[in-house]
C-alpha cells in the first residue's frame, strides 16, 4: 500500500468518525451527566439488609461514579443512606386456555431514607418499577436469563430515580 492510499484510508476513517459524531449529535444523543449530589453526602454509608442485592451493588457503583466516597464504616460517614425495603419478584399476568403461564410482570420496590447527623434529610417513600415479559415453556433457561436482565434494568432505573431525588437534598 502506497503513502497516498494510506492517507486516503486515514481521511476516510476520520470522515466516518466525524459523520458518526454529527449523526449522534443530530439525533439528540448525549452522554448522561454525572449526578451532582450534595456535599453532605461526601462520605456515605449504605445500610442494607442485603448489601449484595442487585440494587445495593448498582447504587454503590453509581454513587462512586458520582464522586461519593462510599464507606464500610458507619461512624466515618457524613451521611447514611438506609435501604428500608429492597425487594423484587414477579407476578403472573396471563395464562393460556390450557392454563399455561404466558406473561409475567417483574417488579422491583425500594424504600430508602437519607440522614445526616442522626436527622432525616429525606423521608422514606416507596418506589416501584415494573416490566412484563412473555413466557415460553420451551425456553425456560432463556426466559430465566431474560428475567435476570429485566431485574438488573429495573435496579438501574430505580437507582437513577434515587440519584435524582438525592441530588435535590439541600
Amino acid at each position: 500500500m502506497g503513502v497516498s492510499a494510506c492517507w486516503q484510508d486515514v481521511v476516510v476513517r476520520v470522515g466516518l468518525a466525524v459523520a458518526s459524531a454529527a449523526a449522534l449529535h443530530g439525533c439528540g444523543y448525549r452522554l448522561e451527566a454525572p449526578d451532582a449530589l450534595p456535599e453532605v453526602m461526601e462520605t456515605t454509608y449504605i445500610e442494607s439488609r442485603n448489601p449484595y442485592s442487585v440494587l445495593s451493588l448498582t447504587l454503590d457503583r453509581r454513587l462512586r461514579a458520582a464522586g461519593i466516597n462510599v464507606t464500610d464504616r458507619r461512624n466515618e460517614a457524613s451521611a447514611i443512606l438506609k435501604l428500608l425495603r429492597d425487594e423484587t419478584g414477579q407476578r403472573l399476568l396471563s395464562v393460556s386456555a390450557d392454563n399455561v403461564p404466558q406473561e409475567y410482570e417483574v417488579y422491583y420496590t425500594v424504600s430508602y431514607q437519607l440522614s445526616t447527623e442522626g436527622e432525616p434529610r429525606l423521608e422514606a417513600r416507596p418506589m416501584t418499577v415494573t416490566r412484563d415479559y412473555s413466557y415460553d415453556e420451551t425456553d425456560v433457561l432463556g426466559k430465566r436469563r431474560e428475567e435476570e436482565a429485566i431485574r438488573a434494568a429495573l435496579a438501574e432505573d430505580l437507582v437513577r430515580l434515587m440519584m435524582r431525588r438525592l441530588a435535590s437534598v439541600e
